[in-house]
């Protein structure tokens, strides 16, 4: 078993998923060129890598991947990898990590996807209080009734169903092994960009008053403008 991370038991593990750059954002091909669907996803995680780094860096970060840039972004930003020889899918990678939050000793794991368009502290904050609760779950719901962010404690308290209309079926399993489920909705955490009607929203969020800054990519600047 490998050693566990220092105060892991007070510390929950982010998990980052995120496949294949070339092969990301299949659903916007109506929207954007492979090259610009490509460059959309590299942006927003890198950003959302960065936020999690700079606000909570009391936590732990876990970037599972099979891509070897996103796995380079991640280990020169300080976070774990767990590098995937090849696609298994992503409830198959979720599942790996979750072994991986275990044999390190995280009590609760935080799996978020990062493809959000602009995360909130406050929001976030939100989700994480419920790590009180154990054992317990906590999703922050996307707009399409998918699941964003999911916190579980213990980390493996559920088996991993992302996919379309996610979060009803966690809270199904929840209620019925007599779980706690927070849902959180229409907050920041629901604002991710996967398909057309997504990217006039989203991505002005990216350019939103608090930030101040231009879009990062030629295919952001172009979708804003």
């Amino acid at each position: 078993m490998s050693r566990p991370h220092k105060q892991a038991e007070m510390a929950v593990n982010f998990v980052v998923p995120i496949k294949q750059l070339q092969h990301s954002k299949q659903r916007l091909k109506a929207a954007l060129t492979s090259v610009e669907r490509q460059q959309l996803t590299q942006s927003l995680y890198h950003k959302n890598l960065r936020w999690l780094k700079q606000n909570y860096p009391a936590h732990n970060i876990l970037v599972v991947t099979p891509d070897l840039h996103a796995a380079k972004f991640a280990k020169d930003l300080g976070a774990d990898l767990l590098l995937e020889p090849q696609s298994t899918g992503l409830n198959n990678a979720i599942e790996a990590a979750t072994q991986w939050s275990i044999e390190h000793g995280f009590q609760c794991q935080l799996t978020f996807f990062p493809d959000i368009a602009n995360p909130d502290r406050h929001d976030m904050d939100l989700l994480l209080e419920q790590r009180q609760v154990n054992p317990g779950m906590a999703l922050a719901v996307s707009s399409d009734g998918g699941t964003n962010c999911l916190l579980t404690t213990p980390p493996n308290i559920t088996p991993f169903m992302f996919g379309h209309q996610s979060a009803r079926r966690y809270q199904a399993y929840a209620y019925a092994q007599g779980l706690t489920c927070l849902r959180l909705e229409q907050t920041s955490l629901a604002n991710d960009i996967d398909c057309p009607q997504d990217l006039q929203h989203c991505l002005s969020l990216l350019t939103s008053d608090h930030q101040k800054v231009t879009a990062s990519s030629p295919a952001e600047r172009r979708l804003i403008a």
